[in-house]
């Protein structure tokens, strides 16, 4: 496990920024692609306050956020560990501040809201 946390240290520089920028691509596919990046985000979040902060540098969150405001578009399962991402980013104080603002707060309700009306 030391040596997973150094690399994900590591990572955190750059890595976070560019599987943001691969996961914003619409040009990638979703399977194999855009999964795997948001996998990783998951994992680096998850392991390390470095990456979470780093997520939630306005560039960076919003192509998380985009994941699920495109609903139609997008597969369950990165909508599902887009919100891992966010339950994730809950460890942290710091970055428990970013989901904490209105607009943020409007969009869970949003997906809230999309996963009750597709299931009746």
């Amino acid at each position: 496990m030391a040596r997973l946390a150094e690399a994900a240290g590591r990572m955190c520089d750059a890595g976070v920024e560019a599987l943001a920028s691969i996961l914003a691509d619409e040009r990638a596919a979703w399977f194999d692609v855009r999964i795997n990046a948001l996998k990783a985000l998951g994992e680096l979040t998850r392991a390390t306050q470095r990456a979470a902060t780093a997520l939630v540098a306005p560039k960076t969150f919003s192509a998380v956020v985009n994941v699920n405001k495109k609903y139609k578009e997008t597969p369950v399962e990165a909508q599902r560990l887009a919100v891992q991402c966010y339950i994730n980013l809950l460890n942290y104080h710091e970055t428990m501040r970013a989901l904490l603002t209105p607009n943020f707060i409007h969009e869970l309700l949003n997906i809230l809201q999309v996963t009750r009306n597709e299931m009746v």
